[in-house]
Parts: C-alpha cells; structure tokens; sequence
C-alpha cells in the first residue's frame, strides 16, 4: 500500500491520509490544482492507477513489484511488449484524430471578444471563438503542428471551464504569442496574455509561450534553444514555483500566495507587473 502511495504522490496526486477507497476510481486533489479535485486514483486486489488531469493525458497503471516474475517469463514478457504496442498504436490514433478535429474548429471558429477575455482585463481582444467556447491552438513546440486545443466555456456554476479536447497531446504542447530570441514561458494563457502586454510595455521583444501545466514547463524548458525565463504561478503548494526551479532557468513569479502574472496586473497595474518582467528580461540579457 505505501508503494501505491509513494507511486500517486509522485504524479502530484494529494492521497487522503486515511483510509483508500478500493474498487472504484476515486477523485483528488493535487499538488498543482490543491482548490479542485483534478485527480483520480483507482485501486483493487491486482493493481491500481492514478491520473492527475493537468499533467498526464492518460491514467497510469501500478502493480506491486513483478519485476523477477517478468524476466523469468518470456511469453508473458513477449505478451507485455505487444500490449505496449497496441498501446501506443492506439494512442497515436487517438493523437492525430485531435489534431484533425482541431483543425476543423480552428477554420469553424469566428474572431470575436469573449466573457473569459473581458474577466482576465482584456475585452476588447479578438479570439477563435465556436459554440461560445474561446478556443486556443496547441502545436508541438518543435514542429509547429497543431496538437489539439485547449477550450475555454461558461461554467453555469460561476467562472470557467478548462478542457483539452480529447485526445490532445498536451505533453510538449505550446501556444506561442509574439516574436523573439528570448522566450518566456508561462502556465495559462491570461497569464501570457498578460505578460505579453507587459513585454510590449517595455519597447521590447520576446516570445511568450503558454505550457498549459506546470507540470508541462520543464519539459517546454528542455526543447527550446536560447535564453529562456519562466513567469511562474505562485500556488500554494508550491507547483508553479518547483517547475521553474526544475527548468533551471531564471524565474519569477507574484509575491502573493495563491496568484498568477494577470492576478497581479489587474490587482496592482501593469506598471508593477512590468517591473517583475523587467527584472526576468535583465536576467536573460547576462
């Protein structure tokens, strides 16, 4: 049991500390997301997984350690490698079938303003917009091709949901906005909206690009050439602050707890966010 548990953590799952619910997936916090339950674990007598919605675009499966069992069996170890491809067949399938349908809303879709873009402080911007959901294109950030989309809808709750069209490749998944050598990379995409207004502000250039997901940063931060900076959220528990640490590049990110780069611009100004982004551009010039 306490494999499993150290298994979810490592996915940035936050298991409960009693009891585990057996038999049924079972939704959870997380590390990234601490307000919502944007996890889900499952576990039974054979196995169990775990899926943290934010980072991984499929759940992941556990079982206690086989791993003599497997080397001492060839036909089941022929039989894992077949199933590992058929799995991965499947899952490119499910990846170019996104990206067909997000090309198809991307050329549906109208330029128009959006409630989301007028609740972040912009509501004058034009974005793709279909069915009331503001649209954003996600491409793999070495090839340029559209992976799919990230939608942006009324919750008839209050405020707005977030949702990656199925079947999306968000891992390695960027949207760029403006032009630059140096790049700064950011989690959501009012915050990019946000520090690209800050950016321009300045009579500077530089490429602002959104990742999605904290968890997606460090692995953006990899792929990409020249200097590099990351606008960090600052989570309560510490996610956005522990990817740009693990990015190894300059970084910095509000002084409130619990805020992003266009909580404090519409807080406090674009003047006082443009002071932190002047600090990060100087950190990229040395």
């Amino acid at each position: 049991m306490s494999d499993f548990l150290a298994f979810a953590r490592s996915h940035g799952l936050i298991m409960p500390l009693g009891g585990l619910i057996t038999g049924r997936w079972v939704a959870v916090r997380t590390e990234d997301k601490p307000k919502k339950k944007n996890g889900r674990y499952y576990l039974d007598s054979r196995g169990g997984a775990v899926q943290n919605w934010a980072t991984m675009e499929k759940a992941e499966g556990w079982k206690p350690g086989n791993e003599l069992e497997v080397r001492h069996d060839p036909e089941r170890l022929a039989r894992l490698a077949l199933e590992e491809k058929q799995r991965r067949k499947a899952e490119a399938e499910r990846h170019a079938s996104a990206a067909t349908r997000a090309h198809e809303m991307l050329s549906t879709a109208k330029p128009e303003t959006h409630g989301y873009l007028a609740s972040k402080g912009f509501p004058d911007l034009e974005g793709l917009v279909l069915d009331g959901a503001l649209l954003i294109r996600m491409a793999d950030c070495q090839t340029g091709k559209v992976a799919g989309l990230q939608t942006i809808s009324p919750d008839p709750a209050g405020g707005w949901v977030k949702k990656f069209l199925p079947g999306t490749r968000a891992k390695g998944a960027v949207h760029r906005r403006g032009r630059g050598d140096k790049k700064l990379l950011c989690e959501g995409f009012a915050t990019a909206l946000s520090v690209e207004s800050a950016v321009k502000s300045l009579a500077f250039q530089a490429e602002v690009i959104v990742c999605f997901s904290a968890g997606n940063i460090p692995i953006v931060a990899g792929l990409l050439g020249g200097p590099v900076g990351v606008c960090a959220d600052n989570d309560a528990s510490k996610a956005g602050q522990t990817a740009a640490e693990k990015t190894g590049k300059p970084w910095r990110m509000p002084d409130a707890t619990g805020t992003d780069f266009n909580d404090l611009a519409q807080a406090e100004g674009l003047f006082v966010l443009r002071g932190k982004i002047a600090e990060l551009l100087r950190l990229l010039n040395k």
